[in-house]
């Protein structure tokens, strides 16, 4: 009898465990779709720029993020040693108006209409544990790549246009359509 319950426990546990991954990918990308609609609300008050990630974004979208609270800038998922953190990453490219690929120069504000393909081109990710930005060249670790693709080897995205989907990290880490937006300007 014991041997039969201890059978059937090993079967169970795999589909339990696959089933809170997806709860946890969900639920991630759900605040990913609140962070979306607080810069929505952000460019629609301070016409068309996007939110400064000097040195915080989150502090630029809290009040607009005050009914959702703080749990939304978290994700479940996020086993870190920086829990309760920031989890989700802005896009660096879009954070700042660069002089060039990789220089990160803040030279002036960015508005949505500089934004070629909004809904192909990601604005917020998953990101590393208590980094405010994320790109794509900073994650040259086994520790940042697997913080960053906690999601079934991938990670959820929210694009310009505020959709959020989860995406392969091949196609995010290698920058496959020009997700980043480095090539669009």
């Amino acid at each position: 009898m014991i041997a039969v319950i201890a059978i059937l426990a090993s079967m169970l546990l795999p589909a339990l465990n696959k089933a809170r991954a997806s709860a946890d990918r969900i639920s991630c990308i759900s605040n990913l779709k609140q962070i979306g609609i607080a810069v929505t609300m952000y460019t629609d008050v301070y016409e068309s720029v996007l939110p400064p990630c000097n040195p915080d974004w989150r502090f630029e979208l809290l009040e607009f993020l005050k009914k959702e609270g703080p749990g939304i800038l978290n994700c479940r998922a996020n086993h870190s040693s920086y829990q309760g953190s920031l989890v989700y990453g802005f896009n660096a490219y879009l954070a700042f108006t660069a002089l060039g690929y990789g220089t990160n120069t803040f030279t002036g504000v960015k508005k949505l209409s500089m934004i070629k393909q909004p809904s192909q081109k990601l604005i917020f990710m998953d990101g590393i544990p208590s980094w405010a930005q994320v790109e794509y060249s900073w994650l040259n670790t086994d520790d940042k790549i697997a913080n960053v693709f906690r999601h079934e080897n991938g990670a959820n995205v929210l694009f310009v246009d505020a959709h959020a989907n989860w995406g392969k990290m091949s196609e995010i880490l290698y920058n496959r359509n020009d997700i980043w937006g480095h090539d669009s300007w």
